[in-house]
């Protein structure tokens, strides 16, 4: 249990840093990129206003240097009203010869789009009087250093994760030590009490035989011997919780023929069914096995039938099924259930939990039952679920 809380711990500080970096490392590269889009789109601007000496919307906000433009790689085409090419420049760039600058103008003025961009290429279409001007900007060095800083954000990133993983991790166990020592004392107060209070049950059980065979039988021995019996189980479900909480439990792993010990459970709890007028039916293929503890299994067989017939409706019918689910073993314990119960089936496994007090006094049930049934079905590497369907609670477990 520690070990899978300090792995979420990790998770959800690795998470929340993982945001963080993102976010920071994003808006840095949202910032450069934008960057680069409005230096592009100065740029052409100042080529279009102050070299072609063509109108643009805001002529005030071009601040291009004479400098700025020798450092300016660009091409351009004018065109006649007829399409013909007027005039073609592209002294300004040295890696776009007269074919591929007139190619790329010439695409360009046959489109509907007045600007954008072709491979790294910004383009801008103006109309002035009787002529047609295409003009592209080569802005890939600027967008070079975009990805440059892109990658350079990544590796930032990988590293800054690698070493904060390693400071959580070391921080996590220092910060898990004060659980662990205050889950150890818990489990240990447990366990020490649960063996405890056996000694003492078993005496006032001694005893109340001993007062059985002197005087007979009476009301107040048969209540001390059922409340005996109670707490003898409650301090067996204890200490079962406490062994299934440790990090190793003590369980001998064996080949257990669960259609078999399932059936035998069924066949002990027949008469108890009968003489609370209830049908306990079971449905069971055979030879279904599974690698697990005996009597865990047994216990958590126990458990949920014993369950159904305490909680059932009167004159109900009980459904036990196992059955094979494709590459899984399927065990169902359906029984109905009072429409007077509030049954809140997402804390039916808590410890303690209880829909109806006054019906677990009744029936003797302490509410940890099903925290067992769960412990085991968990340490078993599989799952338990319940649900309320049409007036009946369907528990379902699958290994």
């Amino acid at each position: 249990m520690l070990k899978k809380l300090q792995r979420r711990f990790i998770a959800i500080a690795m998470i929340s840093e993982l945001i963080v970096i993102l976010l920071v490392l994003g808006l840095a590269n949202f910032i450069c990129y934008a960057s680069v889009l409005y230096n592009a789109e100065g740029t052409m601007n100042a080529i279009i206003y102050s070299y072609l000496n063509l109108p643009i919307q805001n002529p005030e906000s071009v601040k291009l240097s004479p400098d700025g433009f020798a450092r300016a790689r660009f091409f351009y085409t004018i065109y006649d009203n007829q399409g013909n090419i007027v005039e073609i420049d592209n002294s300004h760039i040295l890696s776009v010869d007269d074919s591929s600058a007139e190619q790329l103008c010439n695409f360009v003025k046959n489109s509907s789009r007045k600007s954008g961009y072709i491979n790294k290429l910004k383009f801008s279409k103006e109309q002035s009087g009787n002529y047609t001007f295409v003009v592209f900007l080569d802005v890939s060095a600027d967008f070079q250093i975009a990805t440059v800083v892109l990658k350079g954000s990544a590796v930032i990133a990988v590293l800054c994760m690698s070493l904060l993983f390693g400071l959580i991790l070391f921080f996590s166990k220092r910060a898990m030590k004060p659980i662990a020592e205050n889950i150890a004392k818990q489990k240990e107060f447990i366990t020490d009490a649960g063996h405890e209070l056996k000694t003492p049950l078993a005496i006032i059980s001694a005893n109340t035989e001993v007062i059985e065979l002197e005087n007979g039988e009476s009301e107040w021995t048969r209540s001390i011997k059922n409340q005996t019996k109670r707490l003898s189980e409650l301090v067996k479900n204890l200490l079962i919780l406490a062994k299934n909480d440790e990090n190793n439990p003590d369980i001998k792993y064996e080949k257990v023929n669960l259609s078999e010990l399932l059936e035998e459970v069924c066949v002990s709890f027949d008469a108890l069914a009968a003489t609370s007028h209830k049908t306990l039916n079971y449905e069971i293929s055979p030879e279904l096995c599974l690698n697990g503890d005996k009597r865990a299994l047994h216990e958590l067989c126990t458990i949920l039938i014993d369950n159904a017939i305490k909680y059932s409706a009167d004159n109900c019918i009980i459904s036990v099924s196992l059955k094979k689910n494709n590459k899984n073993i399927r065990l169902e314990v359906k029984n109905p259930v009072d429409k007077n119960d509030s049954i809140d089936t997402s804390r039916l496994f808590d410890r303690f939990y209880r829909a109806d007090s006054s019906r677990a006094r009744e029936t003797g049930g302490y509410g940890i039952g099903l925290s067992v049934a769960n412990a085991i079905v968990v340490t078993h590497k599989g799952s338990i679920s319940a649900e309320l369907i049409d007036g009946n609670i369907c528990f379902k477990i699958t290994f």
